[in-house]
């Protein structure tokens, strides 16, 4: 009985602890992630998903056109399937790093909300957006890790 009470406590502690680092992004932060992620969703709004993608992961795109092609047809095929993009809003951040923070956003559709998270990374210039994760399972994004 002592060890399970130990083994429960132990595992509260490290829950406890690793929830602890976990911080929201500053204001700050956000503020200059909103610009980025207002475009990239105005773009898909606009039904200009190769430009939304190219525009937005603009440093990645050159090095991952697979990648960004298959992205780009797949948020396609979601949007499709649950209609026009309505609006959107941003619904928790999480702070990785004075520098990197990942950014949650609930997009209402005509039929069903759709969730991205979207990475962003201060360089030596500017806010970047760096990768993304989109579903329609709310539970999936809050799993997902880049």
């Amino acid at each position: 009985m002592l060890r399970a009470l130990v083994l429960l406590t132990s595992l509260v502690l490290a829950v406890g602890v690793s929830a602890a680092h976990a911080q929201e992004a500053s204001p700050e932060q956000l503020a200059a992630s909103r610009p980025i992620a207002s475009n990239f969703f105005a773009l898909l709004e606009a039904h200009k998903n190769e430009q939304a993608f190219s525009t937005t992961f603009a440093t990645v795109v050159a090095k991952k056109p697979a990648e960004m092609q298959a992205f780009t047809g797949q948020v396609a095929a979601l949007l499709g399937f649950y209609g026009d993009i309505i609006d959107w809003k941003e619904i928790g951040s999480t702070e990785i790093s004075p520098d990197v923070i990942d950014v949650i956003y609930v997009v209402r559709t005509k039929e069903a909300p759709v969730f991205f998270k979207i990475g962003f990374y201060q360089n030596s210039q500017k806010w970047i957006a760096l990768n993304i994760y989109f579903t329609d399972t709310y539970k999936k994004l809050e799993e997902a890790q880049f």
